[in-house]
């Protein structure tokens, strides 16, 4: 990732790692280790082609938070909000909840960072149960990006 999309992230020990490139960008997924773990972070990367305008951040996000919900119900309102990252970088951070009358209320984080042409979007879901879990993975990873060219 450092060499090609310019960036290098931390993630928990207790999370695995999947990888995937395609002509769009990539794609990195940290899994955690244990299967039982109702939780996902996850980093993609748009290249300058694939990329959204700024202006359509957030019909963007709205179309990554209909699919991840799968058809749960929206619970309330999104929220957004501007943010720094350690290094200064400002990014747009959506968060959404949902509720699946089966399976409990899941949340999803998404933080928009458009950085040397491209769109990073550093991307977090899960179920309440896992929260803790998931805060310590998506802001816990999001401290230690770091962006080199």
């Amino acid at each position: 990732a450092e060499s090609k999309y310019y960036f290098t992230i931390g993630y928990p020990d207790v999370c695995e790692y999947t990888w995937q490139e395609d002509t769009s960008g990539m794609s990195v997924t940290f899994a955690p280790l244990n299967k039982s773990d109702a939780y996902t972070t996850m980093m993609i990367v748009s290249n300058e082609s694939s990329a959204p305008r700024k202006e359509d951040y957030a019909s963007f996000a709205d179309e990554i938070a209909n699919q991840t919900a799968g058809g749960m119900k929206q619970k309330g309102d999104s929220t957004t909000a501007n943010r720094k990252l350690a290094d200064g970088t400002e990014y747009i951070e959506y968060i959404y909840y949902f509720k699946d009358d089966a399976k409990g209320d899941f949340g999803l984080m998404l933080g928009f960072i458009p950085k040397f042409g491209k769109l990073y979007v550093w991307y977090g879901f899960g179920h309440n149960a896992f929260y803790n879990q998931l805060n310590a993975s998506y802001y816990g990873s999001l401290a230690t990006l770091g962006f080199k060219k």
